[in-house]
């Protein structure tokens, strides 16, 4: 059975033209290095869009490209790559916590490492009861994917958001570029090359005075 965001429609970025996506894309950077190296903050960007686009941090509706794009540029000065990009989870973690900090929000990260040896790698039934905690909990998960493995919808060295789960199929949806794909979760496990990380995250209202 898939289980999804409750409303996916908070996932949307909207252009002037009037067309839509799913997420952001590093495309949309307006720097070179930015838009080769951008996707673990894009990743990030996605995370906090979909969570702060609620009526308790103030959300108006408001999906214009505009308000998506600042928020993306200032997330690349805190989720910041390195030569080798964004290329763990601890790197991703410690930057979206200092934008919360920083930004008046208590974020508190959870990541599932998936090691580069397979069998130290988490059952498939382990990753999905990871995944769905987080969806079940309307949080999307950022994923990162450092070898694709026979999964052709992935790239590697690259960070995805995964926006719902089906705990039957193993089948994971991804926002990548500002569309959606389908992923087998249990292909990706074993055939990874390196492995990567999932991270969800918690977002409250940093208590005033704190």
């Amino acid at each position: 059975m898939e289980i999804s965001l409750s409303d996916i429609n908070r996932m949307n970025v909207v252009f002037p033209c009037g067309k839509v996506y799913t997420g952001g894309s590093q495309e949309w950077y307006g720097d070179r290095w930015r838009r080769m190296s951008g996707c673990g903050p894009t990743a990030g960007t996605n995370l906090l869009w979909y969570m702060l686009n609620r009526e308790e941090f103030g959300y108006d509706g408001n999906n214009a490209i505009e308000r998506y794009s600042a928020m993306q540029e200032k997330m690349f000065l805190y989720i910041t790559p390195g030569t080798r990009g964004v290329n763990s989870s601890k790197i991703f973690t410690e930057g979206i916590v200092r934008y919360g900090f920083e930004h008046s929000l208590e974020i508190t990260p959870h990541a599932l490492e998936v090691p580069g040896k397979p069998f130290l790698r988490p059952e498939t039934v382990s990753a999905m009861e990871f995944i769905k905690g987080f969806i079940e909990n309307d949080a999307p998960l950022a994923f990162l994917n450092l070898s694709n493995g026979s999964v052709k919808q992935l790239d590697n060295w690259h960070w995805v958001t995964v926006i719902s789960a089906d705990g039957e199929s193993y089948q994971i949806n991804i926002s990548d570029q500002g569309k959606t794909f389908h992923i087998d979760l249990n292909e990706w496990l074993a055939t990874s090359m390196l492995g990567g990380a999932f991270v969800g995250i918690k977002v409250t209202v940093k208590p005033s005075g704190a």
